[in-house]
């Protein structure tokens, strides 16, 4: 089984077990498999195209037959052993009618919900129509009537023809029911597209994802800004994002939209035939008639009184003749292929409806009765006067001549047609079409047989005698066939341009907002951290309406008329100037969200997105959720001389430590480290470690120490924090005071989780290692260091990196010894940094502003797009030691001398040879002080020493503990 179908069967399959089991009669087994395969069946596009192109020609096929071919191409075939004699088309329509119902079964199996609702019914019915197509069933129920053979029948077949007009409107309208499938077949075909999007779930490029790992090779590096031309590449690519999954909110409501309008639309179809008067209105086929019938019983009763060659009988028989020659002409067949050319006159020719065959019906046996068609001598005469007269000025009508053919026809007497089933049996005609013979040469719907109304139902004494025009309606059927396939074209239109419109403002207003506050959530939910993008995702948002309403404004022509058409000309991005309350709604979950990334960090994703998985369930909050075990890096940083900084900036020593946040957080980040923990003047960062990948944990361990190396950079460049060097309060208490930090470093385990009670938690770690990074920190000031690492992180690290590291102490940690390393900067050296930047213009298709939205959308752009590139194959973190300026200008006084001579003492000293190893470090010491330096860890070294008169203790294993 291909893999769709299986996946379809797996879907499928436990939807229905239960009903299933429940059923008698069946096995469940089986009764399973059938509705998994009828469910890959609906689900299938070979069935579906099927269906639709069977659908089409339901629409369209018989209106095509009927404008294009004539009756001759119904010929009659047999069908699948069924004893029916059916033309070509109806065998297709039968085909359609069982195909059309292999479909309402798979579908009621196949498709949970589809069995009793809307579409179940609009299908039954639509397929049903399909009956109606059939010749035998329409004839029968809306003919003529003019194939009926007894006197009641003949005198209900009047009224038969009016009701059948006014029925065949209305099988036409039944007929567009089967529209319902083409709007049913879109919406399949939608939701097929999008079961298929799902499948291949194609990567989106987001904000605060901008990059991937390939795309970084030529990005900026760290301090470079990105090009001037960043934010019009940004305007280029800006779209609006129109991919976002419909809700089942939306679905519904479109859905209920859908149904309403074929509803509303099915119903004023239906009625609007109803109101309709014009078939009450007489024609005048029908007083030709009765004009001809009453001029013909006159020439038969005069005719039966004195004798067939009186002079009465021989007048009543030109009066007859001349009121049927008026009507031949009045409705000439033959006008038709003969071009009006007065302006001012009627033209026959313009008539849809012309007399085809005349007929008449008698039970007499005297020749009076037996006598319809007319004398040649009398037909002549008759023929040039009317030729003269409806051809000439004298009437405000032209009919054209009649042919030689139609009066030798006339003339001759009428012959009977036979079996024809238009006609009553032993009927006699005549036929004024020279390629049709009987009435049934047409199709029924081609065709109107008129008969007189002033008659009795039964009239014995004239031996039920009768006329029979038949009238050709086939230019009529014609244009009925092209209007009817207009309209159809025009609902489908109304249908589908409907729907769109009519929820198009619930889309917009309201739908819209709710979708995209859905995917927010998705958002949050899956990755609790990419809250903090949500601002910079609605930034682009809004400025994409913007400018696509400043683009609307400036149209001009016929799009500018499209706009006001649509009622989009004075549509705002901002929905006016009151917010709506959706917009309320859905800014205040961006801001939810980014506080809920920014309190609970990294450490505290797991508990936002175990809540937020668990909404569809409950609204309880579980904060209290079991820890897990994780690897990582944590760094501990202090601000130095805190508690003096406090009591002499008071108030103010809040956005003193916010500031020195900022940059701290700013740089951790950059590296792909979390903020955890702000304690006062503390602040634990934590970068975890990936699971599987070596290459990358050890890149992971390499950004976590050059992080903490450019914040020591940062700090010392920065224009903000230079002021508090000049703070008098700071400087009469601390003398040369400027913003200081220490830094510690671990690697190892930890639980992350949550920490509390349900009336208050913290997301963070336990662990002792994240306790040794905080020692590591405290025992920067005993060695003179800024920054101490642990053997372990130095062990995870790649070796490029810790050729730039220095071994100064071995200390027992928990009982084991591990060395202590430290990255030797002498920040002092650095100089300050430019000012602040201007505020940041952008442009944005043609609209010049400033604005604090848009400063912090670039910001986070550039930052993002360096943490993309940290992870490219070719950028190695090593590197910056011998490129970057501020690192090379921090480390330049440590030579590659002083380095062997440390490295020397330290072997001593590990080795318990003091003395050499004191010797030594006071060698360091000199070489640092001719820079005006002191070297830390060796006056450290020393001074411990000094402590056991520089001789190692008996006990001297090579570490001590951690002062």
């Amino acid at each position: 089984m291909p893999e769709s179908q299986a996946r379809v069967s797996r879907s499928v399959k436990p939807a229905w077990k239960a009903k299933s089991r429940k059923r008698r009669g069946l096995p469940s087994v089986l009764y399973s498999r059938w509705i998994a395969f009828c469910s890959t069946i609906v689900d299938k596009v070979w069935f579906s195209t099927t269906t639709t192109i069977l659908t089409l020609y339901a629409l369209f096929g018989d209106d095509v037959r009927m404008a294009s071919f004539d009756s001759d191409a119904d010929q009659s075939v047999l069908l699948l052993g069924f004893l029916l004699i059916l033309n070509k088309e109806e065998a297709k329509q039968v085909i359609c009618l069982l195909v059309f119902g292999l479909e309402i079964v798979f579908q009621s199996f196949g498709k949970p919900g589809y069995l009793g609702g809307f579409f179940f019914f609009l299908d039954v019915l639509s397929s049903a129509s399909l009956v109606l197509d059939l010749t035998y069933v329409a004839e029968d129920l809306f003919g003529d009537g003019s194939g009926a053979a007894g006197q009641g029948d003949v005198a209900r077949a009047g009224r038969m023809s009016r009701a059948g007009t006014k029925a065949g409107r209305v099988v036409r309208i039944i007929r567009l029911i089967r529209l319902i499938r083409i709007v049913k077949m879109y919406k399949a075909f939608l939701d097929a597209q999008q079961r298929e999007s799902k499948r291949k779930d194609p990567r989106q490029s987001r904000p605060g994802n901008v990059l991937q790992d390939n795309e970084s090779d030529h990005l900026p590096d760290d301090e470079s800004a990105l090009p001037d031309d960043f934010f019009e590449e940004f305007d280029k690519s800006i779209e609006p994002e129109d991919d976002e999954p419909e809700s089942r909110v939306g679905k519904k409501l479109s859905e209920r939209t859908t149904q309403k309008l074929i509803i509303l639309i099915l119903l004023m179809l239906f009625m609007i035939p109803v109101f309709t008067v014009s078939d009450v209105v007489p024609q005048s086929a029908q007083y030709g008639v009765d004009t001809v019938y009453s001029s013909y019983l006159s020439y038969v009763n005069e005719c039966l009184t004195t004798g067939p060659l009186s002079p009465e009988t021989l007048t009543h028989r030109s009066l007859y003749a001349d009121k049927l020659f008026h009507f031949l002409y009045a409705h000439n067949w033959e006008s038709r292929e003969e071009p009006c050319s007065s302006s001012g006159a009627m033209c026959v020719s313009d008539y849809v409806s012309h007399l085809a065959w005349v007929g008449y019906y008698s039970e007499g046996t005297d020749p009076c009765w037996t006598h319809p068609h007319l004398e040649n001598v009398t037909a002549n005469e008759i023929r040039l006067e009317y030729d003269e007269a409806f051809n000439g000025d004298d009437f405000l009508v032209k009919s054209g001549d009649l042919s030689d053919l139609t009066v030798e026809r006339i003339t001759k007497p009428w012959a009977s047609c036979g079996t024809d089933a238009a006609i009553p049996e032993g009927a006699t005609g005549v036929s004024l079409i020279a390629d049709i013979e009987c009435p049934g040469d047409l199709r029924f719907n081609e065709r109107t047989a008129v008969l007189p109304w002033l008659r009795k139902e039964t009239d014995p004494d004239n031996y039920n005698t009768y006329f029979i025009f038949v009238m050709d309606d086939r230019l009529k059927a014609y244009w009925e066939a092209v209007l009817n396939m207009c309209q159809t074209l025009f609902i489908c239109l109304v249908l589908g341009i409907g729907a769109l419109f009519f929820s198009r403002d619930a889309n917009v207003l309201v739908l819209g907002p709710i979708e995209r506050m859905i995917v927010k959530l998705a958002k949050i939910k899956d990755n609790p951290l990419a809250a903090t993008t949500l601002g910079d995702e609605e930034f682009r948002r809004e400025e994409t309406a913007r400018a696509r309403d400043a683009a609307r404004q400036a149209r001009t022509g016929l799009s500018r008329l499209w706009d006001i058409v649509t009622f989009q000309g004075a549509r705002s991005s901002d929905g006016g100037h009151e917010p709506l309350e959706t917009v309320m709604l859905e800014k205040t979950i961006i801001k939810i969200g980014s506080l809920l990334a920014l309190g609970f960090g990294e450490a505290g994703a797991e508990i936002i997105g175990k809540n937020m998985q668990g909404a569809e369930r409950s609204a309880g909050v579980n904060a209290m959720i079991p820890g897990r075990k994780v690897n990582a890096v944590f760094g501990f940083c202090d601000i130095r001389n805190f508690t003096d900084a406090t009591e002499v900036l008071k108030d103010k020593v809040m956005l003193f430590v916010n500031q020195i946040g900022e940059i701290v957080h700013g740089i951790v980040d950059e590296f792909h480290g979390a903020p955890n923990k702000n304690i006062g003047d503390a602040f634990l960062i934590v970068w975890r470690l990936p699971e599987d990948n070596s290459d990358r944990r050890r890149k992971m361990c390499d950004m976590a120490i050059m992080s903490f190396v450019k914040v020591v950079a940062a700090i010392n460049r920065s224009p903000v924090l230079y002021e508090y060097r000049q703070h008098p309060g700071l400087q009469m208490r601390l003398a040369n005071y400027r913003v200081r930090m220490g830094f510690g470093m671990h690697c190892g385990w930890a639980i992350e989780g949550a920490i509390g009670s349900e009336f208050k938690i913290d997301a963070s770690y336990l662990s002792p290692n994240v306790n040794v990074a905080g020692q590591l920190e405290a025992a920067t000031k005993a060695y003179g260091v800024c920054m101490l690492l642990s053997g372990a992180l130095i062990d995870s690290c790649n070796k490029e990196l810790r050729r730039h590291c220095r071994i100064i102490d071995r200390v027992m940690i928990h009982g084991a010894p591990m060395g202590l390393f430290t990255i030797d900067l002498v920040y002092e050296h650095l100089s300050l940094a430019e000012s602040a930047s201007k505020p940041l213009r952008v442009h944005i298709k043609g609209d010049h502003h400033t604005s604090a939205s848009a400063q912090r959308f670039r910001t986070r752009q550039e930052r993002e797009a360096r943490k993309a590139n940290k992870w490219a194959p070719n950028y190695c973190i090593a590197d910056l030691f011998d490129h970057h300026e501020d690192v090379i200008e921090m480390r330049k006084i440590f030579t590659a001398e002083f380095f062997k001579k440390f490295d020397m003492g330290f072997r001593n000293y590990e080795a318990g040879e003091w003395e050499v190893a004191y010797n030594m470090f006071c060698v360091t010491e000199k070489l640092l002080a001719s820079e005006g330096y002191t070297d830390g860890p060796s006056a450290a070294l020393k001074r411990y020493m000094d402590k056991y008169n520089r001789e190692a203790p008996p006990t001297w294993n090579g570490a001590r503990e951690l002062p």
